[in-house]
């Protein structure tokens, strides 16, 4: 059976096409949003068959004209969306990758009013060269052309949330290498506030606490969705008392230094990057957590969405699922 999507906005809702233009840089940014459609920018993926690799980034061309009328248009692999892949196999002149989706914005993706899931669609803007073909696609659609296959993600994303992995598998009918280009589209209860909060600039010091090392010139607090670079930033944070924030990510690459106190947060922390040197207490109900992170405490209901490492003691007041990811706790 063939799936269609629609080409106009969801009633109610902001269809967002998250273009993946990033060559990998891992560099949250606040997106600035455009009243009107631009020129489409597309993520390239490259895929060596035998060193069983996907390896992606932004190519140096887009696509004319404005093929998508009345949505929102935004960019940014690692920055507003992260694709990543693991566990390539080849058999039977099908290699096989499991994709995961992440959500780096402010705001749920994949959901029209917070809780009805219209889930998030990644589909294939060029097909993948060589002869190889996508073997299971969900289905196919028309957005910026004719019979594009996707995959869809049917869930919610909230902020730093990682999707469930899908399988995604090609046919190479003999191929050891190619190429193919993809779009992420997601639905939005609305188009404002999808920018971060509080993204690290580190331009004056490493202190938490200067409003000028911030993108918003202002310190975050418990209601700011934070996000500190895996590079490109002078100096990395740290604490110099106690502080709080809604969600976290600290990206590859990137260091947050407690100094010794605690870092309250709401939310989901996503510590790709590492935490280190104090605590981090997770309060929040339905919290997400993933990566590094030093002493930690889980006063609310918290579940890992990824393989997870503690440097300090780790206290359970209220619930902390491990499911299928490993928690490994070091004390020195």
């Amino acid at each position: 059976m063939t799936c269609r999507l629609p080409r106009r906005p969801f009633r109610g809702a902001i269809p967002l096409v998250v273009v993946l233009a990033g060559a990998c840089t891992d560099n949250p940014v606040a997106p600035t949003l455009k009243p009107e459609p631009e020129p489409l920018a597309t993520i390239e993926c490259r895929v060596n068959v035998p060193a069983h690799s996907m390896v992606c980034s932004y190519p140096e061309e887009v696509l004319g004209g404005t093929a998508i009328r009345a949505t929102r248009i935004i960019g940014g692999q690692d920055r507003f969306v992260k694709l990543a892949n693991y566990g390539n196999a080849v058999a039977n002149d099908t290699l096989s990758i499991y994709v995961t989706v992440q959500n780096l914005l402010a705001k749920p993706l994949g959901t029209t009013d917070g809780v009805t899931v219209t889930g998030v669609t990644v589909f294939f803007s060029e097909d993948p060269s060589n002869g190889v073909t996508v073997a299971n696609a969900t289905g196919d659609t028309m957005v910026t052309g004719a019979a594009q296959p996707y995959f869809l993600y049917n869930q919610i994303l909230t902020t730093y949330q990682v999707s469930d992995p899908l399988q995604w598998r090609f046919a190479l009918n003999g191929a050891s290498a190619f190429t193919f280009k993809v779009y992420v589209l997601a639905s939005q209860t609305d188009e404002s506030g999808n920018g971060l909060d509080a993204v690290w600039s580190g331009g004056i010091s490493s202190n938490w606490f200067a409003a000028g090392n911030w993108s918003t010139g202002s310190v975050p607090d418990a209601t700011s969705v934070v996000a500190v670079p895996g590079s490109g930033v002078a100096n990395m944070p740290v604490l110099t008392a106690s502080a709080s924030a809604l969600a976290l990510r600290v990206a590859s690459g990137g260091t947050l230094g407690l100094g010794g106190f605690n870092l309250a947060v709401g939310g989901n922390v996503d510590a790709t990057g590492a935490i280190s040197n104090g605590s981090v207490t997770m309060s929040g109900s339905g919290s997400l957590l993933m990566g590094s992170v030093p002493a930690l405490f889980v006063t609310g209901s918290t579940a890992l969405q990824g393989s997870t490492k503690a440097t300090g003691a780790v206290a359970v007041t209220g619930s902390l699922a491990v499911a299928d990811s490993a928690l490994s706790i070091s004390v020195p």
